[in-house]
């Protein structure tokens, strides 16, 4: 008795996942708050995604939950990278002066030929365009970000790596 795992279906189940991989996905963003992580996300069912990773294949749609309309949220990338315009495209409303409030919604997605170059940062930005001290990153998927994750990676970014002075022995 022999039996095949390929059915008539196949094809069509194949078709099925390609649509699943190039889904859009909904983000919601919480109303935002002074203490680190400063949002919260939630996925389409609002249930709170508790680590937020960022796959460079995907295109996301990004809301405010509730539509709040407190500190405005938006993306960008600040990394040490040049990237090239329109690496990440951003389509719909709020930029990086505005951010998004309300029922206001925008878009990003990744172009194919710069993720290599995107993924090699690790990580894009979130924050809140009326309060700067609300900042924090987005890991990359397959990413590597450093060592001691991306809490350094954003203090690096921030403030710089440290520079390394000579007249200290290394151990």
């Amino acid at each position: 008795m022999s039996f095949s795992l390929v059915s008539r279906d196949s094809s069509r189940l194949h078709k099925q996942f390609a649509k699943a991989k190039n889904k859009t996905i909904d983000i919601y963003v919480d109303e935002g708050s002074f203490e680190s992580p400063y949002y919260n996300f939630y996925d389409s069912k609002s249930k709170k995604i508790p680590e937020f990773i960022i796959n460079l294949k995907q295109k996301y749609r990004f809301h405010r939950l509730d539509d709040a309309t407190s500190h405005p949220f938006y993306l960008s990338h600040s990394g040490e990278q040049d990237l090239p315009g329109g690496a990440l495209k951003f389509r719909g409303r709020g930029d990086d002066n505005d951010g998004i409030i309300g029922a206001q919604i925008f878009s990003l997605s990744f172009k194919k030929r710069d993720r290599k170059l995107i993924k090699s940062e690790g990580f894009i930005q979130y924050f809140c365009t009326a309060h700067p001290v609300m900042t924090q990153i987005i890991p990359i998927k397959g990413a590597k970000i450093s060592e001691g994750g991306s809490e350094d990676a954003l203090r690096d970014l921030l403030l710089g790596t440290p520079e390394s002075d000579s007249s200290i022995p290394l151990l």
